[in-house]
C-alpha cells in the first residue's frame, strides 16, 4: 500500500500522474499557392509482434503503444494531406508498418524509439519506399505540462510530420518540400540512439502515511534502443502482391 501511495504522489509531482492517452496531432493548412494534385485514398497503418515495448522505472507501466495510437496517427496523417488537397481528383495509398514502439519511463523522465517501414503506392506502382525512425526524451513534469500524454504526443507528432511532408511532396510534384516542422526524425537507427538516452533514473523522495514517514529510493533502467532496432524490411511489392 505505502509504494503504491509513493508512486501515486511521486507520478503527480513529477509529471506522471496521467495515463498516457496523446493527444490528436494537428497541422495547419499550408497558405502557398501550389495545389495538390493527388490526395490520400487510404492510409493503412499495422503493427510489428510486439510492436509496443514499454519499461517503467519508479513508475507505473502507463501509456503503452496501443490501437488508439494507432488509430491517432492514421486520421492525424490523412487528414493534414487531404486538408491540403480539396480539389485533387486522384489519388495514392500509403501502407505504414510500425515495427517497434518503445517506451522508457520513470517518475520524472521519458524516452521513445520508433521504427516506421512505409511506402506510398500509386495505381498499384510503389512510387516512395522507405524506413525511419523517430524519438525523443525529455523530463516529465506536470506542472510544466510535460505529462506521459504529452511526450506520447510528441513522439506521435515525430511519425506523422515524416509521413505529410513525403505525401505532400510526391503530390505536389515535388514541388513542395518540408511542408511541416520535422523534428525527432532520424534516418538510421545509429543516428536514433547516439541522440537517446542510454539509462533513465527516476527520482527519490520521501512520504508519509498514518504509520509514519518513508522513503522511496532511486533507480536506473537501461533503454536498449540499439538492441531493440533490429527488425526485418518489408517487401511492400510483395505484401501488397503488385508486379
Amino acid at each position: 500500500m505505502r509504494k503504491i501511495i509513493t508512486l501515486t504522489g511521486l507520478m503527480l509531482l513529477a509529471g506522471c500522474g496521467v495515463t498516457g492517452t496523446a493527444p490528436k496531432s494537428v497541422y495547419p493548412k499550408l497558405t502557398n499557392d501550389i495545389a495538390l494534385t493527388k490526395r490520400a485514398e487510404t492510409l493503412t497503418v499495422t503493427t510489428g509482434v510486439n510492436a509496443s515495448d514499454n519499461a517503467a522505472h519508479g513508475a507505473f507501466n502507463w501509456g503503452a503503444f496501443s490501437d488508439e495510437d494507432v488509430a491517432a496517427i492514421k486520421v492525424a496523417a490523412l487528414d493534414a494531406i487531404n486538408n491540403n488537397a480539396p480539389g485533387a481528383k486522384d489519388s495514392f495509398n500509403i501502407h505504414v508498418k510500425i515495427h517497434k514502439y518503445a517506451q522508457v519511463i520513470t517518475n520524472s523522465s521519458y524516452a521513445s524509439f520508433v521504427i516506421v517501414d512505409w511506402c506510398i503506392e500509386d495505381n498499384g506502382v510503389i512510387v516512395s519506399d522507405e524506413v525511419f525512425y523517430a524519438g525523443h526524451s525529455d523530463e516529465l513534469h506536470l506542472l510544466k505540462g510535460k505529462s506521459l500524454g504529452w511526450a506520447k504526443g510528441i513522439t506521435h507528432n515525430a511519425v506523422v510530420s515524416r509521413l505529410i511532408n513525403k505525401a505532400i511532396t510526391y503530390s505536389s510534384n515535388k514541388a513542395i518540400t518540408n511542408a511541416y516542422p520535422e523534428n525527432h526524425v532520424f534516418e538510421t537507427a545509429e543516428q536514433a540512439v547516439a541522440a537517446l538516452p542510454k539509462s533513465l533514473t527516476s527520482v527519490g523522495a520521501f512520504g508519509a502515511t498514518g504509520g509514519g514517514f518513508y522513503y522511496v529510493g532511486s533507480s536506473t533502467g537501461q533503454t536498449d534502443f540499439q538492441g531493440k532496432s533490429a527488425y526485418e524490411k518489408v517487401d511492400w511489392a510483395r505484401q501488397l502482391k503488385l508486379q
